[in-house]
């Protein structure tokens, strides 16, 4: 027979039987579900009485509110297995200004919190502005480079300034080169002032070497054959074009008429072609007037029709033209001619052209290569000759640089770095005559002008 306790997993057994319920029990939460056995005889009817916890409660019970550093928290203070909810909240932080404080420009800005309990209390650090202030301000020489240093403490900051001074420039030598060397301008200051040591070579000799006659189809020529820095000129000159009539020859019939030069080395040998007259065939027609004793042209292609000419044969045989001749303008080439004076010859010695040069050499020719301003060169070599010279005795610097600007001048060379030109030399010494300074001249600031 079976009993409720096998059926229910506990101490009943049987092989059958019938449960029946007696009643229900609701117990509270925290009690562990149960079936008791209520059956009073051995029957197959069996009475169980079942005990079912109920579902908990759940409420909420305090709220507390605790200091903003605390965590929050929640805890069950129910009983009997229902559910009372306690809670502990953190409230929010207060923040407020703590103190404001001013440190050196050096330190940097800071912020601390000084409040408790989860509050805030800030602390501000400030760095205040740094002073500037000038330090000390020295003169270095001219080679050292300006400088700024700052020697401030605490962040201020304190300039000390380091100026290099204008450099000194004075003329240290001026010394006499050979007429082979350049002119050369050196430096020996130190610490960055200028001493100019000046070199200034002589100057070198001026003749006249050859003059030679060539053809009118060479090019005039000038070289310079001179040796050790002295000058030897050699002209080339070509001679006047001798312009002469070769031939006249009579052309075929119906040709053009044509003038060739037949001249060599630049002179002019002119050949006529002059075509004769053609057999007519026909009528042959002309303008209404023309030009007495004019070359008659052919108009056209027809052979029946003349015109006038620019070009004339007179009754002498004498040939006249506005135009060119080969592409010579034969009239100019005339006037060139008329030009050469009677006696001329091609043939004249170097000797006899220098002489002939001597006859018109004067300030106003342009040669003035010999005299300058009418006196030798022996004459500027005397220091007694020079006009608004410094006063004092002895030779000065000033008067050493003009004696030798005056001999480089009388020895045909300029002041500067090359040689072959008087005229430059010229201009120095009559910028030093007119109390004008030289030294720009030679040291540099306006040196391009001289030596243009």
């Amino acid at each position: 027979m079976a009993t409720l306790s096998s059926l229910l997993g506990s101490s009943f057994q049987g092989d059958s039987g019938v449960i029946a319920i007696a009643n229900t029990v609701v117990v509270t939460p925290d009690t562990n579900p149960s079936v008791a056995d209520l059956t009073t005889s051995n029957t197959e009817l069996l009475t169980a009485q079942f005990s079912l916890p109920r579902a908990p409660d759940i409420s909420v019970g305090t709220t507390t509110i605790a200091n903003p550093n605390a965590n929050p928290s929640l805890s069950n203070s129910g009983t009997n297995g229902d559910t009372v909810l306690d809670f502990t909240l953190p409230r929010a932080a207060n923040v407020s200004l703590g103190s404001v404080s001013t440190v050196n420009p050096n330190v940097s800005p800071s912020i601390s919190d000084v409040g408790a309990n989860g509050d805030v209390t800030l602390n501000f650090g400030l760095p205040r502005a740094a002073n500037v202030s000038l330090g000390s301000v020295s003169t270095v020489n001219p080679n050292v480079s300006p400088s700024i240093t700052n020697v401030g403490t605490n962040g201020d900051v304190t300039l000390d300034i380091d100026i290099p001074r204008a450099a000194n420039v004075t003329i240290s030598s001026v010394s006499l080169g050979s007429n082979t060397t350049n002119a050369a301008v050196t430096n020996s200051g130190v610490n960055g002032d200028v001493a100019l040591n000046f070199t200034i070579p002589k100057g070198g000799d001026v003749a006249l070497g050859t003059v030679s006659v060539v053809n009118p189809s060479v090019n005039p020529s000038i070289s310079d054959v001179g040796t050790n820095g002295d000058s030897v000129f050699n002209f080339g000159l070509p001679r006047a074009a001798n312009v002469s009539i070769g031939t006249v020859s009579t052309g075929a019939a119906g040709t053009s008429a044509s003038v060739t030069n037949g001249g060599s080395n630049g002179d002019v040998v002119l050949n006529f072609t002059i075509p004769r007259g053609d057999t007519g065939t026909g009528d042959v027609t002309g303008p209404a007037s023309a030009t007495d004793n004019a070359i008659v042209r052919f108009d056209g292609t027809t052979g029946k029709i003349i015109q006038n000419s620019a070009v004339t044969i007179d009754d002498s045989g004498n040939i006249t033209t506005s135009g060119t001749v080969d592409g010579r303008d034969v009239s100019a080439d005339g006037s060139k001619l008329d030009g050469i004076e009677s006696g001329a010859t091609a043939d004249q010695t170097a000797s006899e052209i220098l002489t002939a040069i001597k006859t018109v050499d004067g300030a106003a020719s342009g040669l003035d290569a010999d005299l300058l301003d009418g006196q030798q060169g022996s004459y500027y070599l005397d220091y007694n000759n020079f006009n608004n010279t410094p006063s004092g005795g002895g030779v000065t610097t000033g008067k050493a640089i003009a004696m030798a600007i005056v001999f480089g001048w009388i020895n045909k060379t300029k002041i500067g770095l090359n040689h072959g030109s008087a005229k430059r030399s010229k201009r120095i010494i009559y910028s030093w005559i007119n109390r004008r300074s030289v030294c720009w001249h030679i040291c540099g600031c306006d040196y391009h002008k001289l030596c243009e």
